[in-house]
């Protein structure tokens, strides 16, 4: 028997809602021994198979809920009057209750059977939300779907919530708002601001699924609160939350802005609705590119220019981050020369930068009788690892510039075509793009194919302008389908994934490629990640160490022996295993969609691609020494390019996508993609050669 005691007043709310069929009623004291029976069943410790409690439960009540003038009715009636109800937890009684009226409700014989328009009105719903809401999340969440509280007209709801927020309740208020979806009846200091100040900041991403006004509230609010004239306090103050309840250790600017941005992205915020965010953003890639340029010394000082452009953009504020960050890093040189070059004034440049710079123009004045930009950037440069200084210690591209090709044209193109479709060839492959700053998107830039005599660096954003996708998609294929030559990547997975990005109708080719090498996995095959195993030309490396420059022999170089922690991993770890030295990524970071390329930016990634051969010809030496029997050409992986990030993930949570939404989506978009398709790619044993397509094309 339940343990409550008898409510008059459900009694006469279950009377009510019962008299509106016409079947026969069910009396408080039938449903009281139907409730006996089932908690005989559940509650019972002689029966230790909880299968067989479970189904025998799911029976009986399945039976009486067939039977009942309104199944909703009883089953809350039962629910509320179970044993285990205060419990609130997903394994109890009242819970599986819950669930299997879900269960029944949706099988086929009685999903027409049940009037719900009669059955489900709003003194039963209401009466649902007050011995559901603030409990248990689940619990809470299942009832809703049940009861179907979330449709449309609810609003009597709101004044239950309201009581929550005014007893400061903002976690239960914020989770029923959610779920019955009344986000527009309440303002952003309701429940939005109280959360944010309670540090519940995944109660507070939840409310606003599918909601892009308040959204665009909430970065903006964290917008205001980013700029440094904004009083945090008053803000807090002015909020009123109950003081005691607020975490004032996550109220700082850095928190803030770090969530701002997450925020910013996520819900793909312009930056020109949130300026302050996009300072702090700017800010922050500001110190990163500072901390790779003179903490690991990771940069050269062409991609530090490069990228410190990029950071800054246009804005004047952090122009001026950037000297004074440069102060910290007592680089007062560095520090004059980006203040002239971008003409900030004088009461915007701090005095010792000032005084720097009246100190270094009369050196310059005394020493070569004029001051000019490119004297400060040599002198600049003569305090530090000078590229040649460092090449002493990196793995070095071995083949001539002359041999390296920049294909941005179509002729160019056919030259690239006939050298890589020659049989038996081994192409190495990269790629490389633009990293993001800031809120930019960024697509492939460079796509490098290296062969033993030659290189290719085909220009990705001029080739796309001025070729048809044909042309493109031809090419290709002829490329990665080829089964007459081998292909050699390392990591690839995400290159190929940017290149269907920039171009999708490339991915149905890519999905068919043929003879694809993943260094990355044969290498770990072949040295097993041993560093004994690697067998070093020890003669090669004495050879180098005798004819190194006196530059190199320098004390100052000497610092770039310990390499940067991104040198002693992937591939620039595995060509010091198999050639002494690693690679120079000081290029790495650098603007690759700035035309022309510089000549360190053309020889990294000459680089990049060619030295995937030399490791290719090394593994198979080391196999022929070594007596391995070592498959160097195994099936390489499918890749899956359906596959959705996790970024893209919380992107469709965030704008209340369901699965199926999802899937309409990714329907949708599958369908303009075949659409926008020319035509269809052909099989490679049927292949086009660009000539032969562009004659199809024209």
């Amino acid at each position: 028997m339940a343990s409550s005691s008898n409510s008059p007043q459900l009694v006469s709310w279950i009377n009510k809602n019962q008299n509106k069929t016409k079947v026969a009623e069910l009396t408080t004291y039938e449903m009281y021994e139907i409730l006996a029976q089932l908690e005989s069943v559940w509650f019972d410790d002689k029966t230790p198979d909880r299968f067989h409690v479970n189904k025998t439960v799911s029976n009986i009540l399945c039976s009486h809920l067939q039977n009942a003038p309104n199944p909703y009715s009883l089953t809350i009636f039962l629910l509320e009057k179970s044993k285990d109800f205060s419990t609130f937890k997903t394994t109890s009684l009242s819970f599986f209750m819950l669930k299997e009226l879900d269960k029944w409700l949706n099988s086929p014989q009685n999903r027409n059977r049940i009037d719900k328009a009669t059955l489900l009105d709003e003194e039963l719903r209401t009466h649902v939300y007050k011995v559901t809401a603030g409990k248990n999340f689940t619990y809470f969440d299942m009832a809703v779907k049940v009861y179907e509280m979330n449709h449309v007209g609810n609003d009597y709801f709101v004044p239950l919530v309201r009581y929550n927020i005014d007893n400061q309740k903002f976690k239960e208020a914020s989770i029923a708002i959610t779920k019955l979806r009344l986000q527009r009846h309440f303002k952003i200091n309701d429940v939005i601001i109280p959360l944010l100040l309670q540090d519940k900041v995944n109660l507070l991403e939840n409310y606003v699924i599918g909601q892009p006004n308040q959204q665009r509230e909430v970065v903006q609010m964290l917008d205001n609160l980013c700029d440094r004239s904004t009083s945090i306090e008053d803000f807090i103050n002015n909020s009123g939350v109950e003081l005691t309840s607020i975490k004032r250790g996550q109220l700082n600017r850095k928190t803030l802005s770090k969530l701002a941005v997450r925020l910013m992205k996520l819900y793909e915020i312009p930056a020109s609705l949130c300026p302050n965010i996009t300072n702090a953003r700017g800010f922050g890639a500001i110190k990163y590119l500072l901390y790779k340029r003179y903490i690991e010394m990771s940069m050269g000082s062409g991609s530090w220019e490069e990228m410190v452009l990029t950071a800054v953009a246009d804005s004047d504020y952090l122009k001026e981050q950037l000297v004074e960050q440069l102060m910290c890093y007592n680089d007062l040189q560095e520090a004059v020369k980006w203040a002239k070059n971008f003409n900030l004034p004088d009461s915007k440049i701090p005095p010792s930068v000032l005084e720097a710079r009246e100190k270094f123009s009369q050196q310059l004045t005394d020493e070569a009788g004029c001051s000019t930009t490119g004297d400060k950037e040599e002198n600049w440069d003569s305090q530090t690892l000078s590229d040649k200084d460092m090449s002493a210690f990196y793995h070095q591209l071995v083949i001539p510039l002359d041999h390296i090709t920049m294909v941005d044209t179509r002729d160019s193109l056919k030259i690239c075509s006939k050298r890589l479709s020659v049989p038996g060839s081994v192409i190495g492959i990269d790629s490389e793009w633009k990293p993001t700053m800031g809120t930019e998107k960024s697509g492939i830039s460079i796509m490098q194919l290296a062969v033993h005599d030659h290189i290719f660096l085909l220009d990705m954003m001029t080739l796309i302008k001025t070729l048809s996708r044909e042309e493109i998609s031809c090419f290709i294929q002829l490329v990665f389908c080829n089964k007459e030559t081998v292909k050699l990547g390392y990591g690839f997975d995400a290159d190929l994934h940017m290149v269907v990005k920039s171009l999708p109708y490339l991915k149905d080719i890519l999905l068919c490629m043929k003879r694809f090498v993943d260094i990355e996995g044969v290498s770990t095959l072949v040295l097993k990640r041993n560093a004994d195993n690697v067998m070093l030309d020890e003669s090669k490396l004495e050879d180098e160490d005798g004819d190194e420059s006196e530059a190199a022999q320098e004390p100052v170089a000497k610092v770039v022996t310990s390499f940067s922690k991104s040198e002693e991993k992937g591939l620039s770890e595995l060509v010091r295993q198999c050639f002494g030295k690693p690679l120079c990524k000081n290029e790495q970071m650098s603007n690759w969609e700035r035309r022309p390329l510089r000549q360190e930016q053309i020889v990294y990634a000459s680089l990049d691609a060619f030295v995937l051969l030399e490791i290719y010809d090394y593994l198979k030496s080391y196999c022929v020494e070594n007596d391995l029997d070592i498959d160097l050409e195994p099936a390489a992986k499918k890749i899956n390019f359906n596959k959705k990030s996790k970024q893209d993930k919380k992107k469709a949570r965030a704008a209340g996508l369901t699965s199926r939404e999802r899937k309409k989506r990714k329907e949708e978009n599958e369908m303009q993609r075949l659409s926008a398709l020319e035509k269809k790619i052909v099989h490679n044993d049927d292949y086009q050669s660009p000539e032969n397509a562009q004659n199809t094309a024209s």
